[in-house]
């Protein structure tokens, strides 16, 4: 019998242990994690879970919170087109035509099949019948502004479309403001759980209403009630105090806006004034499907009559992506992962590129901290505080009333993060570019494209000032072709290769208090496709963004 080395032994022991540690660690993971639920009947519900769970199935029982002895049955069967969701029918134990009743808290432990371990790890989530709805600011434009109502509750009928949003004040006086609503999912009396995709084939939809204020956007009131909509009990919906009527934020940056608008302009002795221009609309765009996120894309960064040592980048682009966040635990809390396809030009439309553009997107622990999350940390710590619900408890505690409109907005905030994408493909055809002067032109042959971005981006933002910084260090992998147009407007083919970083540093003070309009100070410089011409230039305008 032969004897395996002592290091060949230690080596082969290292391998088993990474093999089988990953499969030991996943027998205490249950198969869903609940994320989110949405009651629909006293005996249906909609349960969300963080892991997708197609084809998946399971039974479990129904208690109350406080007493573990089972009043239901449960039997779970997959949400079709929603791959992260569970229909969950309950049944009672004595006969009982309804399980769910309004005001009662109920615990759900629950198993699926097929698991990834023997026996199944059982996962349970808490059920909370109640009318608690979150308020959230959806968008704002021009004089309306528009918010969602979000509930785990279904809604059996709303206002209708022209409604009226009854808010109190801070001294509890009651107004009313007329409004817009739109009730995407009303629940019907009787549901089952086979007709339910039908009626919602998106489950966030359910308990949601979109409600769009023609008035007093800039106000924070206490949303109070909607007269006329009916939670799936039939009981006129009292709002909770916790949720606020305020008018919406602006995102941190051009990165996280759906739409951005930054007018620039620059003049010299000599010389005509010149502007630029830069752009951006990528809005999101239908429902969650398999958890991605749909987006269509349009930027533009072009001008006109360039000053010497001053330019724009002069870059198209067309396309789309789609987007899904994964959450984690540890240092890295969050990856968002958008794979897309681009289509990239000028101003001339002399550059025909089409690349695939897949992107990561990383969001480390305690780096993502602007104005407006921070603003919500500091309010739901004082708000413990008037409650009397803080930790360690306050002794001889007397709860008051206590909204935003008590709270003071953080006095500053951060972001980093940073990307590590692609740009993948090549020119479509060969073609002529012309001289922006006279008659001159130049063959820029076809090329093939393949380029590393890492993108590094920084926001401080300190009252209404911010400073942006976005750094991308683009390197060319394979040669690419341009044509550069020198002083005297004659046209040369260079050939460009490596590294070609692009900074963009902004200085911005918000003239409105929601940050959607901003003077601006941009210092930009270093090299942007297609052209890849070098940018240096300080320019002063206006921004948009929301």
């Amino acid at each position: 019998m032969k004897i395996m080395p002592q290091k060949h032994t230690l080596f082969f022991s290292l391998v088993l242990v990474v093999a089988v540690s990953p499969l030991l660690s996943a027998g205490d993971t249950p198969d869903c994690t609940p994320a989110d639920y949405k009651i629909v009947t006293t005996s249906l519900v909609a349960v969300q879970c963080k892991e997708e769970v197609p084809g998946t199935t399971g039974t479990g029982h129904l208690t109350l919170s406080d007493n573990p002895i089972p009043i239901g049955t449960a039997t779970i069967i997959p949400y079709p087109h929603a791959r992260q969701w569970l229909i969950v029918s309950l049944l009672s134990s004595n006969g009982a035509t309804e399980l769910l009743l309004p005001g009662k808290k109920y615990r759900l432990p629950f198993t699926l099949s097929p698991s990834h371990r023997t026996p199944p790890t059982p996962a349970t989530i808490d059920i909370s019948v109640d009318s608690t709805i979150l308020v959230s600011p959806l968008d704002s434009v021009g004089t309306q502004t528009r918010f969602e109502f979000v509930s785990h509750l279904g809604y059996r009928q709303g206002p209708g479309d022209f409604c009226t949003l009854q808010t109190e004040n801070f001294d509890r006086r009651l107004r009313s403001l007329s409004a817009r609503c739109k009730l995407d999912t009303p629940i019907p009396p009787t549901i089952t759980a086979e007709s339910l995709p039908r009626l919602a084939p998106s489950p966030e939809s359910i308990g949601s209403l979109f409600v769009t204020l023609n008035n007093d956007k800039n106000t924070q009131e206490i949303p109070y009630a909607v007269p006329g909509l009916l939670d799936v009990f039939g009981n006129l919906v009292k709002i909770d105090t916790k949720g606020q009527i305020a008018p919406g934020k602006a995102p941190a940056s051009k990165d996280a806006a759906d739409y951005y608008l930054n007018f620039n302009h620059s003049a010299a002795t000599g010389s005509k004034p010149a502007w630029t221009l830069y752009g951006k609309v990528a809005p999101s765009l239908g429902g969650l499907h398999a958890g991605f996120q749909f987006k269509p894309l349009a930027t533009a960064d072009v001008g006109q009559n360039q000053i010497t040592g001053i330019k724009y980048a002069d870059t198209i682009d067309f396309g789309a992506s789609v987007s899904r966040i994964f959450e984690f635990n540890g240092l890295l809390q969050g990856l968002l992962v958008s794979p897309g396809v681009t289509y990239e030009t000028d101003k001339e439309f002399d550059r025909h590129n089409l690349m695939a553009t897949p992107d990561l997107k990383f969001y480390f622990a305690h780096l993502y901290n602007p104005q407006r999350r921070r603003s919500l940390q500091k309010f739901a710590r004082e708000l413990q505080i008037a409650q009397c619900t803080v930790q360690p408890p306050i002794p001889n505690c007397t709860p008051i009333p206590w909204t935003v409109e008590n709270s003071k907005p953080a006095l500053w905030g951060y972001v980093f993060d940073m990307h590590i994408g692609a740009e993948l493909g090549g020119a479509l055809k060969d073609t002529t570019v012309k001289a922006s002067v006279g008659n001159a032109t130049q063959l820029l042959p076809s090329y093939k494209i393949a380029r590393f971005v890492p993108v590094v981006h920084s926001v401080i933002e300190f009252q209404r000032f911010s400073i942006d910084e976005s750094l991308t260090g683009r390197y060319l992998g394979v040669t690419e072709n341009t044509v550069f147009e020198s002083k005297d407007h004659s046209l040369h083919l260079l050939k460009v290769q490596g590294w070609r970083a692009y900074s963009v540093l902004t200085g911005a003070y918000n003239l409105d208090p929601t940050g959607r309009f901003a003077l601006t100070v941009s210092y930009k410089n270093g090299f942007s496709p297609p052209q890849f011409r070098r940018i240096n230039v300080v320019q002063t305008g206006i921004t948009f963004k929301y």
